[in-house]
């Protein structure tokens, strides 16, 4: 993920590469656990990312979806049960 042209979690040795996956997991269960936070069964990003979206379903779904970074409504969605 990006703001703007800069990566969300940048490389140290260079700021204008994103981080590689594995690492900024290490970094959220690290933050996770010196929170002393339970482990959500199937987390990571994707868990928090799906809860901003849903905590922004009174707003157009076009609109959250393109702040999000999503690009389809449909990959945003998630079928109600």
């Amino acid at each position: 993920p990006r703001v703007g042209e800069a990566p969300l979690f940048s490389a140290s040795n260079d700021p204008s590469r994103a981080v590689h996956k594995v690492l900024a997991g290490y970094w959220l269960q690290r933050a996770e656990k010196l929170a002393e936070l339970p482990k959500l069964e199937r987390g990571g990003y994707h868990a928090l990312r799906r809860l901003w979206a849903s905590e922004r379903r009174h707003l157009p779904a076009q609109d959250v979806a393109a702040a999000g970074g999503w690009r389809s409504l449909s990959a945003m969605r998630v079928p109600q049960s």
